[in-house]
């Protein structure tokens, strides 16, 4: 499969980083070496030679195939272990806006609860006190009658972390397949990302809130 006329929005870019906004649907990375979909990394490979083998080239985090928002990629193998590190030691401060089905009975409020693959349903997780430990702050910016725009703050990088943590408050993101209730996508977006770069610049990088999360918010007023 050709793939050379596909290309993601890059937000900024160095010789030693890539970062892109990811649109919701676009995979991080495939499985394996063989599967033929565009994804993040088949982009990255364009501009990176970290993990160059591999079906992750460039990839130091990972969003949700359905999270949309800002990614941040290594172009060096150097730049790579940098950046694995800093994620590693959770010196990356990564905020999410989402809209939730329900209101959050708290306007601020921080979720400590281990998580842990639920074995009774593959591919999903769920809190579970033998779990690994997971914080994320949460925040209500603005409601309506039957959802809440919230802020959040994941400080650990569990799989499906905030959409575990959103649905086990009673709030679960709209759109969220696996947790909640489908709709046209999941509301869920990496909106920041701050962070050091091996250059020395200590960054933030953003992408805005996509127009469907407003209108949502604006329909139910």
């Amino acid at each position: 499969v050709n793939h050379s006329e596909q290309t993601l929005p890059i937000i900024y870019m160095d010789d030693d980083v890539i970062v892109i906004d990811k649109p919701a649907s676009v995979l991080s990375h495939a499985k394996n070496p063989l599967d033929d979909e565009f994804t993040v990394a088949t982009f990255f490979a364009r501009y990176s030679t970290a993990d160059a083998d591999s079906a992750r080239v460039g990839i130091v985090h990972r969003l949700d195939r359905d999270t949309s928002g800002v990614m941040i990629g290594a172009r060096t193998p150097e730049a790579f272990d940098f950046l694995k590190r800093q994620f590693a030691d959770r010196h990356v401060q990564k905020t999410y806006i989402a809209v939730t089905d329900g209101i959050p009975k708290v306007a601020k409020l921080r979720v400590d609860i281990p998580i842990g693959r639920n074995m009774a349903r593959p591919g999903r997780f769920k809190g579970k006190t033998d779990g690994k430990p997971a914080q994320t702050d949460i925040e209500v910016v603005s409601q309506n009658l039957t959802h809440a725009l919230v802020k959040a703050k994941p400080y650990t990088g569990r799989t499906h972390q905030i959409r575990v943590h959103l649905a086990h408050i009673g709030t679960p993101v709209h759109g969220d397949r696996l947790y909640g209730k489908p709709a046209d996508r999941l509301y869920l977006h990496a909106a920041e990302l701050e962070l050091d770069l091996p250059s020395g610049n200590h960054q933030s990088f953003s992408s805005p809130v996509p127009q469907s999360f407003t209108e949502l918010m604006q329909h139910d007023r």
